[in-house]
């Protein structure tokens, strides 16, 4: 049975993205720029959605990271190596600054969010007791 983790948001990265897309609708408006507009419009409600459906799916041995409809990967849980919690603002599949990084295969990795940390963890090393954890105190 899968196991479904939501996003950790940042506040700090909502205000962001409201403020830069409500800026550019602002700019667009005050040039008459209808066009501009409704794209900026579009793009706004686009990444609203894209950000409020980061999810993390745990299914058998394979994590599966989806963020909106145009982004997913998955990883097999067997060839995870490594979980180090990171404070970063790379573009990554997170809502959040305050994020794990997945090392996996050789040398991929990957930065996620979830809500639920622990008990993202704990099921990731039951699956895989192999994972070293490097985690902030």
């Amino acid at each position: 049975m899968a196991t479904v983790y939501k996003t950790a948001y940042s506040t700090v990265l909502i205000i962001l993205l409201a403020v830069v897309i409500a800026g550019s609708i602002a700019m667009s408006i005050m040039n008459s720029a209808l066009l501009g507009t409704i794209i900026l419009v579009l793009c706004g409600i686009y990444a609203g959605y894209v950000y409020a459906n980061f999810r993390y799916i745990i299914d058998n041995n394979v994590l599966q990271i989806k963020c909106g409809p145009l982004y997913a990967t998955k990883i097999n849980i067997g060839e995870i190596r490594k979980v180090n919690e990171t404070f970063s603002i790379l573009n990554q599949p997170a809502g959040s600054f305050h994020r794990l990084e997945i090392i996996y295969k050789k040398f991929e990795s990957i930065q996620i969010s979830p809500k639920e940390k622990d008990k993202f963890m704990a099921q990731l090393k039951v699956i895989n007791p192999s994972i070293e954890f490097h985690l902030k105190k």
